[in-house]
């Protein structure tokens, strides 16, 4: 969680202009975070929310099939690492910039897709440390998303619904004698969001929506202790993250198709095993008739047919040998089934190679922020220990990218554009450009843990005034 980090560098004794408790921080994520695609288009992912990147976007994006996945089932794993310099202002303060010693930001995604329905799981977690005072400061953030969503038209339809959870800890600690340490305060605050996307099949557009309502904790006085600082810090009444309402839209040009058709489940288990217990049963239906014919008892009008046959074979030598065969047959069938469905994947995946690579698309998202609470503040001004109110209106972020395909089936580019809101009433909006791309690199099957893959890296850079930060992943080429 950026918006954390930017205080870090200007925590100051003499300026303790905080003088009760009757304040509330502010919480809103400005910057655009999240997985390379999605910084490096801008942050305009709110229609096309797909995969489980797109989750903190539009929760829709649990129940969103790429075009390679088929199967029933299908599975996706996402991470990515991002990095700041140093002299990022995140908040658009206009004091300058972020003094810290070491800071990591974490992505992880996790979704699995049974038909259409998806559930999943993302996580994105942040950590900062800086000497301030000769004391280490440590910061570790996290902002969380669970949920699921489900498919419906034929997949032209997609709906998601989850929970998001703020959770955050801030601790001091310093070396005097012996190591020591602190923490000021943690939180944990749980809010809903719920998002939809329309694709219509064959069309080259999108159209997406989704709302994520506010989150409001209040400081834990057991755990969130200020004690120790000098002077004394007036403890924050609580937090709020504000709620969000998210639209969006897409537009690829090419011949490429930008919606994915359904999912493709060719029964291949089906067909195989009916045929092998159609073979039990007219063996059996043979033997039968033996045993009638040798006991001089005549056939029964009914009961001599397959695949319900109502008279068993006596004989317990036949039937110990077709419970051996039977057994055998089993096996058989199982490695035949198995060869099918390894070339009807190998079909699928072929059909998507030799489909058309080229396309330009264009996505654009308007973000809706809720306002303020009347006195609530930022956490530079905590750090700065200065009561700077946020904008009692609410704000706009607008967004904008573009990604395109110049070499075949390898590599991807992107750029975009995004107009930060400002939240604090005496400081302009900032604009920030970006701009990325991924690389195919070869098929791999994780050691022989799953099926073969394309796997790709990327690369990802987020610039602005006061404001640089950059991004390398690993995943899944689509």
């Amino acid at each position: 969680m950026l918006l954390f980090a930017s205080a870090l560098g200007r925590v100051t004794a003499a300026q303790a202009q905080l003088v009760d408790e009757g304040y509330s921080l502010d919480l809103v994520e400005i910057p655009v975070l999240g997985s390379g695609r999605v910084v490096s288009m801008g942050g305009a992912f709110v229609a096309l929310a797909e995969g489980i990147d797109g989750v903190p976007f539009n929760p829709a994006a649990y129940a969103v099939r790429s075009p390679r996945e088929h199967s029933f089932f299908e599975w996706e794993l996402s991470p990515s690492f991002s990095f700041g310099t140093s002299k990022n202002d995140v908040f658009n303060s206009g004091r300058g910039g972020l003094n810290v010693d070491n800071q990591l930001s974490l992505e992880l995604g996790l979704r699995f897709q049974f038909g259409p329905v998806g559930v999943g799981g993302y996580i994105h977690l942040e950590s900062y440390t800086a000497a301030i005072d000769g004391r280490t400061v440590t910061v570790l953030a996290t902002r969380s998303h669970v949920g699921g969503g489900a498919a419906f038209a034929n997949g032209q339809l997609v709906v998601g619904v989850g929970l998001r959870a703020l959770q955050a800890t801030l601790s001091a600690g310093a070396e005097v004698g012996d190591t020591f340490q602190l923490d000021l305060f943690s939180f944990v605050g749980f809010g809903v969001e719920a998002g939809a996307l329309y694709m219509p099949a064959d069309r080259p557009y999108r159209l997406g929506a989704a709302f994520a309502s506010a989150v409001h904790s209040i400081v834990d006085p057991v755990t969130s202790s200020m004690v120790g600082t000098q002077p004394q810090v007036p403890r924050p009444r609580g937090f709020q993250n504000p709620l969000e309402l998210r639209l969006g839209g897409a537009y690829q040009f090419g011949p490429r198709r930008l919606n994915a058709r359904t999912f493709e489940n060719k029964d291949v288990e089906g067909p195989v095993m009916r045929e092998l217990r159609q073979q039990w049963c007219e063996r059996e239906l043979e033997q039968v008739r033996r045993e009638l014919a040798e006991s001089g008892q005549p056939e029964p009008e009914r009961g001599l047919t397959c695949p319900r046959l109502r008279v068993r074979a006596r004989d317990p030598n036949f039937r110990a040998a077709e419970r051996e065969r039977q057994e055998q047959e089993v096996d058989e069938a199982e490695d035949r089934i198995d060869r099918l469905e390894d070339e009807f994947d190998a079909h699928l995946h072929a059909l998507a190679d030799q489909a058309p690579r080229e396309f330009y698309l264009l996505s654009a998202s308007v973000i809706f922020l809720g306002r303020a609470e009347p006195d609530s503040i930022g956490l530079d001004a905590f750090f700065d220990q200065e009561h700077r109110t946020r904008r009692q209106t609410a704000s706009f972020a607008f967004r904008v990218g573009v990604e395109m395909e110049p070499w075949p089936n390898r590599l991807k580019v992107r750029g975009g554009m995004y107009l930060e809101p400002a939240r604090s009433a005496e400081l302009p909006p900032r604009l920030h450009a970006t701009c990325g791309f991924d690389l195919r690199l070869f098929r791999w099957d994780l050691f022989g843990l799953m099926d073969p893959f394309d796997f790709r890296v990327s690369f990802t850079f987020d610039g602005a005034y006061d404001y640089v930060s950059y991004s390398v992943g690993a995943g899944m080429w689509y």
